[in-house]
This record gives C-alpha cells, structure tokens and sequence, in this order.
C-alpha cells in the first residue's frame, strides 16, 4: 500500500483517512475461485489530474480513481495443433496487487490517450513507484458515447500498474 501514497500526491488526489477491501463476485475463467479482492468503493487515491501536452494544446485529465486490488490470470488464446482454436489459462500472476488507475471521461483523441499513457509511466517511474514494465501493463478504454440512445458517460483506466 505504501507505494500508492506517492503517485496520489503526484497527481493532487485526495487521500481518505481509512479505506476499506472488498470483495466483487463475478464468475470469469481467468478468475476461478469467483471473486476478486479490491478497494473500488474507497480508494487509496480520488480526484487527482494530471496534464499531457498535445498538438491541441493542454489536455487536462481527470483521475477518477486509483486503487489497489489483485490481478486475476491470463487468458490466452491461439491456434490449436490440427486446426481450430485453443484457450488456456496462465495462473503465474493471479493474487498479485496492482494499482489500477481510473479516469474521468475527458480523453477524446488518440494522441490524448498515448500522450497520457506516456506522461503516467514517466511519473511513475520518477517517483519510484513502479518499474512501469510495458510488457505487463495493460490499458483499457471503454469510449464515451455523446448521442443517441447509448449516450453515456464512461473512463477509460490504465491498469496493471505493479509496484
């Protein structure tokens, strides 16, 4: 837990007094025993920014949230001997803690989300709280939709972020 207070000042976040593991059942094959232990509900971090510069100019983006939980294994799918599909199931990294970083929905380009991706590994390499290997991060994005009957607001999150 220690290596996420840096990044939470880093970003100006807010720090709760006390926080609180839960524990969210969902069945998935690369969780198998059914649940997965998180902070969600009261993170280690709220409402933090952070700046990238883009060929538009300044992009300010919102940090929703940053917050510890364990990672679950990996999924891994490819060809099979003799045709057809196979998935298999890497267990290597399951239960191990990461930060998974969560933004407010204000990122509207590509170059924003590479120009954040960037500016996020670098400060936390910087201030020493992760190794920011590439190889095991994973950044996700579930897009804005600002019309129609889907309109809704989502984040897009940068995880995997191990210390």
């Amino acid at each position: 837990m220690s290596s996420c207070w840096p990044p939470a000042f880093a970003i100006n976040a807010t720090t709760p007094e006390v926080t609180r593991w839960d524990r969210k059942n969902y069945f998935y094959p690369d969780l198998p025993k059914g649940y997965q232990i998180s902070q969600y509900d009261l993170p280690l971090a709220a409402h933090g920014t952070l700046s990238v510069e883009t060929s538009q100019g300044t992009v300010e983006v919102g940090i929703t949230r940053a917050h510890l939980e364990e990672d679950t294994a990996r999924l891994l799918h490819q060809d099979a001997p003799g045709g057809g599909r196979l998935s298999l199931v890497d267990f290597n990294r399951s239960g191990i803690p990461l930060m998974e970083i969560v933004t407010d929905p204000v990122i509207h380009s590509a170059e924003a989300a590479r120009r954040y991706a960037e500016e996020l590994r670098e400060l936390l390499v910087t201030i020493g709280a992760s190794d920011a290997a590439m190889e095991e991060a994973r950044c996700a994005s579930r897009p804005t939709s600002r019309s129609g009957p889907w309109a809704r607001s989502r984040s897009a999150r940068v995880s995997r972020s191990r210390t």
